[in-house]
C-alpha cells in the first residue's frame, strides 16, 4: 500500500485495514479480494476509497448492534446493512479524494503553513457526492444513508463546520434587496435569502423534493484519524499528557443532514452521537430555518 502524496501517511490507518479485511473475508470472499485489489491500486483515489471504507465500517460498528455486508446480486447496492434496537438502515460509503478535496477547499492535505488567505468551501462537492449515490438506495426497503468521507485533514475540519453542513442542506444563502423600477432605487433594505440552487434534497431552485431514496447523509471527517493516532504515539513516548483512555475512533464526532421528505425517513437516534441538521419547518413558508439534533456550542 503505497500512496504518492508525501503528506499522506497511510500507516495511520493500518490497524483498521487488518480488522476490516478479516471481517470482510468472512462476509464475502469475492468482495474481500476486490477490496484488496483497490488497496493495492496505482490510483491514489482507489487506495483512499478502500481505506475510507474500512474506517467507515469501524466507525459504524461502534454505533450499531450489528453490521452486515449487503448481498442482493445487484451491482449497485449499499455497502452495509446496519441494525440497532431492532431497526435496520443501509449505508453507502463514498470518499472525496485528497486531490479533489484540495481543489474544493483550496488547501493541501496537512498544510499547516501560516498566513492569511481566502479559501473556498467544499459544500458543492459534498452535494455532488450525495447526488452520485442515489441509485445505490433505489432498492432499499429501509432508510438509506450516504456516508461521505475524506482522509484530507483540512477537508475533515470543513466537514465538522456547522455552517458548511447547513449550506449542503439548503444551498448557500445570498443577499438581495427590493428594487423599485419606477424610482430606480432600492427600498426595504438588504435581506438574506436561500434559492435552493444547490440544495442536497431539492430540485435546483425549488422546494420540490429530489433524491428521496437518500434518507440522510453523514459526513465522516476521517482525516482526523491521523491526528488521533499521532497523539497516541506521542503519549506512548511520554511527549504529551495521556488522553482519556476511552477516546478512540468512536469519539470522532460527525455531522449529518436529514431529508425532509424521504421515502424511508431516518431516525436520528439510530446514530445518536451524530449531530443532524434538518429543516425546522417543511415546506418552508416565509423563512427557511434549520435545527440541529444536538445543541450547538
Amino acid at each position: 500500500m503505497t500512496h504518492p502524496n508525501p503528506r499522506f501517511d497511510a500507516e495511520h490507518y493500518r490497524p483498521f485495514l487488518a480488522k476490516y479485511v478479516a471481517w470482510l473475508e468472512k462476509e464475502d470472499f469475492h468482495d474481500a479480494r476486490h477490496w484488496c485489489a483497490r488497496l493495492r491500486s496505482n490510483d491514489p483515489a482507489q487506495i483512499e476509497a478502500a481505506i475510507s471504507e474500512a474506517v467507515a465500517w469501524d466507525w459504524l460498528r461502534c454505533r450499531v448492534d450489528k453490521i452486515d455486508r449487503v448481498r442482493t446480486g445487484r451491482t449497485r447496492t449499499p455497502d452495509f446493512r446496519c441494525t440497532k434496537n431492532g431497526r435496520t438502515f443501509f449505508v453507502e460509503v463514498t470518499n472525496i479524494s485528497l486531490e479533489r478535496m484540495t481543489r474544493l477547499c483550496g488547501l493541501e492535505h496537512a498544510d499547516h503553513s501560516s498566513g492569511f488567505r481566502t479559501v473556498p468551501q467544499p459544500d458543492g462537492g459534498i452535494q455532488n457526492e450525495i447526488a452520485g449515490k442515489v441509485q445505490q438506495g433505489a432498492f432499499a426497503s429501509a432508510p438509506y444513508v450516504v456516508l461521505v468521507t475524506t482522509l484530507h485533514d483540512h477537508g475533515s475540519r470543513r466537514m465538522q463546520d456547522d455552517l458548511v453542513i447547513e449550506w449542503v442542506l439548503t444551498s448557500r444563502p445570498a443577499l438581495g434587496m427590493t428594487f423599485d423600477p419606477s424610482a430606480s432605487d432600492a427600498n426595504g433594505g438588504v435581506f438574506q435569502f436561500v434559492d435552493f440552487d444547490r440544495a442536497a434534497f431539492q430540485l435546483s431552485g425549488s422546494v420540490v423534493p429530489a433524491r428521496r431514496t437518500v434518507s440522510a447523509a453523514v459526513f465522516g471527517p476521517f482525516g482526523r484519524v491521523a491526528e488521533l493516532m499521532t497523539r497516541r504515539r506521542w503519549e506512548a513516548q511520554g511527549l504529551v499528557r495521556r488522553m482519556d483512555p476511552r477516546l478512540a475512533l468512536a469519539d470522532i464526532r460527525a455531522r449529518g443532514i436529514l431529508h425532509p421528505d424521504a421515502l424511508h425517513p431516518f431516525a436520528p437516534e439510530l446514530l445518536d452521537d451524530v449531530n443532524f441538521c434538518s429543516f425546522k419547518n417543511w415546506p418552508p413558508r416565509q423563512t427557511v430555518e434549520v435545527q440541529w439534533s444536538h445543541a450547538l456550542g
